[in-house]
């Protein structure tokens, strides 16, 4: 029997997480209902069902559609909940949809009742907003992956569904573009290079972590290891006879300040050179949760990395945009902490410049290993 499905699909950083988060799961406790099939992050809004007219429900979804943007919405911890359908615990991110997410929802059900057959909570007022991270198979191991997650750092993703996607039998059909108003085909859909002139051009929020409730003398931030990178030692004045003798020493230093469950913010430009080692290697080597902020020279490099392209740190009050090239944050008024510039530009771009409120972490600046936020903290406060 043909299924259909209809669903928004996770973008950019959230998808990466979410992804991410998946694997991480069913890897540590060895769990396979979300990935029996290639994990796509998405949030249901209809179904599944069964149709005759498609032609039909294509309209409506068009119609629909034409009165909303891209609309909006956060992801914000966990939570869980037993399937209708055969009783089994399903672990989710939670949701938070917007207004305009919750009518986009309520309309489509509305409409689609004349044409098919929903199932009784895609008519519920107060319908449960979630992805799917873990399912099926994880009933007997819940406790352990619920104790496991609750040690995760909090954070907070504000993004945006671009498209209301038509499945049949699990693969997109059609997608209606909130964008361009219309409809894309399969192959339009899967086209890389157009959503990331949409993603573009939306710009959408970093992902947010609240650092409350954790010791920050045990957070830490560093950036521009440029391992594997020869030239440089000549640019940036480095005091190392050659690049093992870097390469060595960085690594020791990392991983004498940093224990495994640090967590450690890394800035960007990890590896550089023609005979560099890939970023998965380095990373294996490296103590603590990483957060990899990505760096003009890690394009490319970054295949299967949970990597943003800035985020926000919070803690008690206070709030820190994390970005590689500060020249490029041109929104942000508070702290930016960054590297990219090394120690070429030290009177605009010194450890602290309280004026610009920027922190410079490039690894010439401190001292060739990871430096805490506890730290950072405490020298804006002196300065």
């Amino acid at each position: 029997m043909t299924h259909y499905l209809i669903e928004i699909r996770l973008h950019g950083i959230a998808k990466r997480f979410t992804r991410n988060l998946i694997w991480d799961i069913a890897k540590r406790f060895r769990v396979k209902g979300a990935i029996k099939s290639r994990p796509v992050p998405h949030i249901t809004l209809a179904g599944p069902f069964t149709t005759n007219n498609v032609g039909e429900i294509l309209k409506q979804i068009e119609i629909i559609g034409k009165q909303f943007g891209p609309v909006s919405f956060c992801i914000n911890g966990f939570d869980s909940f037993r399937s209708i359908r055969d009783g089994r615990v399903v672990l989710t991110l939670k949701i938070e949809p917007s207004y305009e997410l919750k009518e986009l929802r309520w309309e489509l059900s509305k409409r689609l009742q004349r044409y098919i057959f929903l199932k009784e909570q895609d008519f519920e007022m107060n319908f449960k907003f979630h992805a799917t991270i873990a399912f099926k198979d994880i009933d007997r191991k819940f406790n352990k992956i619920i104790r496991y997650i609750q040690e995760i750092t909090p954070f907070e993703i504000n993004t945006n569904s671009l498209r209301i996607c038509l499945l049949k039998n699990k693969k997109i059909l059609y997608e209606y573009d909130l964008m361009s108003q219309r409809f894309l085909s399969r192959r339009q859909a899967l086209y890389r290079n157009y959503l990331k002139y949409e993603l573009t051009e939306l710009a959408e929020q970093p992902i947010k972590i609240n650092l409350d409730n954790k010791n920050i003398s045990k957070v830490f931030l560093v950036g521009d290891l440029h391992l594997n990178h020869s030239k440089i030692i000549k640019y940036c004045y480095r005091p190392f006879k050659s690049v093992r003798q870097m390469n060595r020493i960085l690594v020791n230093n990392w991983n004498k300040t940093i224990n495994k469950n640090d967590i450690v913010f890394f800035l960007g430009d990890l590896v550089l050179g023609r005979k560099r080692n890939k970023i998965q290697h380095w990373l294996k080597k490296l103590n603590g949760n990483i957060y990899f902020i990505r760096g003009n020279h890690d394009r490319g490099n970054l295949k299967n990395i949970l990597y943003f392209n800035k985020c926000i740190i919070h803690f008690k009050g206070r709030e820190f945009c994390l970005i590689h090239d500060p020249k490029k944050e041109i929104n942000w008024n508070d702290w930016i902490i960054h590297s990219h510039t090394h120690n070429n530009n030290i009177q605009m771009y010194p450890f602290i410049n309280k004026r610009n409120k920027t922190v410079n972490v490039g690894v010439e600046l401190t001292d060739y290993k990871p430096i805490s936020l506890a730290y950072i903290i405490d020298s804006i406060n002196r300065t």
